[in-house]
């Protein structure tokens, strides 16, 4: 479980991030 647990944040993590960006371009556009 814990495996998984950290494979989900890490994915959440990285939807965070892109969510970031892809806000910032929006601005700026």
């Amino acid at each position: 479980m814990p495996i998984i647990d950290k494979n989900l944040n890490a994915l959440i993590f990285n939807i965070k991030i892109n969510f970031d960006k892809g806000f910032d371009i929006y601005s700026l556009s």
